[in-house]
Parts: C-alpha cells; sequence; structure tokens
C-alpha cells in the first residue's frame, strides 16, 4: 500500500486542481445566486437543489477518470469533479440545519474546515513528492495550473519577501491584525442573538489575543537579533489566524474574511522562505 501510494507522484497537483475549481464553483455559485435574487428550479412538487446537480458533475469527472487514461485526462477530471464538489458542497447548511436551512451559519465553518483539510492535504502530498525526488524519482511534468502557482510563488518570494525590509515591516503586519481584531470586536458587539453567538465571539477574542501575543514576541526576537525565532513566532500566530480565528470570524461575516485569508495564507509562505533562508 506504501509503494502505490508514493508512485502517484502528480497526486498533490491533482488535489490542488480540485481545491482550485471546487472554490471557484463554490464562489461563482454563491456569486450567481446573490446577483440573481436566489432562483430556484421548481416545477409543481419538484425542485432541482444545486447540490444535486453539483453531484451529477462530480460523477461526470470521476467516469471521466475511470473511462480515459492519461495525465492530461486526470487534470480534466480533477477540474470537473472540483467544479461539482463546489456546488454540492454550497449547499451543506441544508443538511445540517432540522429546517433545510440554506444560510445556516455554522455551515460556513464546516464548509471553511473543509478546504482547509483539503489544503493540508496537498502540502502533505507535494512534500512527499519532493521527497521522492531527492530518493531518485523522476518529476513528471507537470500541469499549467501547478506550474503558474510555482512560478507566482517563486516571483513573490525573489521580489517581495527577500528583501531586508521585509523584516521591519513585521512591525506593521503586528499592527495590521491588531487592529483588524480590535475592529472584529467592535463591529461584533451588541450584534449577539444568542449564547452560542456569545461564546463564538469569546472564542474569537482570545484567538485574536493569542495572536497579538505571538505577534508581540515576535517583535521582540527580531529586536534581539534573533530573526530566525521571531519569524517562527509570527509563523506560529499567522497559523492560529488561519486555522482559528478566521474560522470563528466566518461564523458571523461568512464570506467577508475571504481576502484577509488569502493574504494571512501570501504571508506565512513568504516568513516560512525567509525562515529557510536564515536557517542556512
Amino acid at each position: 500500500m506504501e509503494n502505490r501510494f508514493a508512485k502517484r507522484k502528480n497526486a498533490s497537483e491533482l488535489v490542488l486542481t480540485v481545491m482550485i475549481w471546487a472554490i471557484l464553483g463554490l464562489l461563482g455559485t454563491r456569486l450567481y445566486l446573490e446577483l440573481t435574487g436566489y432562483p430556484k428550479i421548481t416545477k409543481g412538487d419538484w425542485h432541482i437543489a444545486h447540490a444535486f446537480i453539483g453531484g451529477l458533475i462530480m460523477t461526470g469527472g470521476m467516469m471521466i477518470d475511470l473511462v480515459l487514461a492519461g495525465r492530461k485526462i486526470k487534470r480534466l477530471a480533477a477540474g470537473v469533479f472540483g467544479v461539482g464538489l463546489g456546488l454540492f458542497i454550497d449547499e451543506v447548511g441544508k443538511y445540517l440545519s432540522k429546517d433545510n436551512d440554506y444560510f445556516f451559519e455554522p455551515a460556513i465553518i464546516v464548509i471553511y474546515v473543509f478546504f482547509v483539510i483539503l489544503f493540508l492535504i496537498y502540502k502533505y502530498l507535494e512534500k512527499r513528492e519532493k521527497k521522492n525526488k531527492t530518493d531518485g524519482w523522476i518529476e513528471m511534468d507537470w500541469g499549467w495550473e501547478t506550474k503558474l502557482w510555482r512560478r507566482i510563488r517563486k516571483m513573490a518570494y525573489q521580489k517581495i519577501f527577500r528583501r531586508k525590509i521585509v523584516i521591519y515591516s513585521l512591525l506593521l503586519i503586528a499592527i495590521g491584525y491588531v487592529i483588524g481584531g480590535i475592529g472584529d470586536a467592535i463591529y461584533l458587539w451588541g450584534t449577539f442573538k444568542n449564547d452560542q453567538d456569545i461564546n463564538i465571539f469569546t472564542l474569537k477574542s482570545l484567538t485574536d489575543l493569542t495572536v497579538g501575543v505571538m505577534f508581540g514576541i515576535g517583535i521582540y526576537m527580531v529586536w534581539k537579533k534573533k530573526q530566525r525565532r521571531g519569524i517562527n513566532f509570527f509563523r506560529y500566530g499567522i497559523l492560529v489566524y488561519i486555522f482559528l480565528s478566521s474560522v470563528f470570524k466566518f461564523y458571523f461575516e461568512q464570506f467577508s474574511g475571504v481576502i484577509g485569508v488569502a493574504l494571512s495564507i501570501a504571508i506565512y509562505y513568504g516568513l516560512e522562505r525567509m525562515g529557510k533562508e536564515l536557517a542556512k
């Protein structure tokens, strides 16, 4: 089983393709519904939910992979499957609430955690494939999505994150996150509908405080010329923000935090590369 798993050297590329197209499918569906006033496909007693359409599309992607062969076919199947997955998971609120509520607030946490898990699987497979490559595996011809993603990451690091000025920008990053946390607290205060809202707000406030403390330690370490340790504390703080604070924020504000999460991932990647450079 171990050897079979290891030979799928393009597995991370396929997972990345599924994740990207699932996110596009999800956000595209939400945008379409918002612009069109949430129309319904109904006829008499019939109602066709887009989760059903998503299931059909996922089945189509699976059949493409099963019937046809080739590396490009697998990427096509992964893309089709991802679009269907995005449509399907968009309606997860209906399956988690007893009244089939599409706008069931906790559902967004499930959606967010789902994509976080997909991202972690992608990173795990990518790391495993790099190890296989160093052990003598020949790297496969990657698809255009992965090549483009790698070029963007490399260019972003060389043009932005490698500059020494970024070290001094850590303070501005910390201030930005702290101001954002305070702003969220002020905005959300007084909007609670029940005890659950208060509990989620309390958890968010505690995680925001944890992020602020980690950033504070990071700034102190950098000031003491311990840049590597300081960067690690910033990375830990951003991970807490991505995996905890953002989840609680999405509970209240749905998709308004997407930009902040994307920016946090970019900053985390830059800090990760910077830490590796300092370790050399």
